[in-house]
């Protein structure tokens, strides 16, 4: 049997790199950083071609193993080269993995979702 990554475990599928695995008495904490292809602009659909800077976001995750996880995402501000676009900059979503404005993961919303549809909406 092979080595496996973690990325390969966590992530599967999904373009990012952990650079980090904290366990502590309150959960699992992954730090991790996006490493895909650049978007293309939302608006105009234009190529990213610079990056701005980079920020980190922080979003809840399926247990893990019975436990609390978190994923501290490190994810990319990009510029918008084209000058009849309104939006200057714009921040990739990493697709499997995060929603904008949202502070869990999709595989969280899924399965929240599930759970509700198997309770048929009655009180949990």
């Amino acid at each position: 049997m092979g080595v496996v990554a973690v990325e390969d475990v966590l992530f599967p599928g999904i373009d990012v790199r952990v650079t980090a695995v904290h366990v502590t008495a309150e959960g699992i904490a992954v730090e991790a950083t996006s490493c895909g292809r650049p978007p293309p602009c939302p608006d105009c659909g234009c190529p990213a071609r610079r990056v701005h800077s980079r920020y980190v976001r922080w979003i809840a995750e399926r247990p893990a193993v019975g436990w609390p996880l978190t994923i501290t995402l490190s994810v990319r501000r990009f510029f918008c080269e084209r000058a009849s676009c309104r939006r200057r900059t714009f921040v990739e979503q990493v697709s499997d993995l995060s929603e904008r404005y949202r502070r869990h993961s999709v595989g969280l919303r899924r399965w929240m979702q599930s759970i509700a549809t198997f309770l048929g909406g009655r009180p949990g």
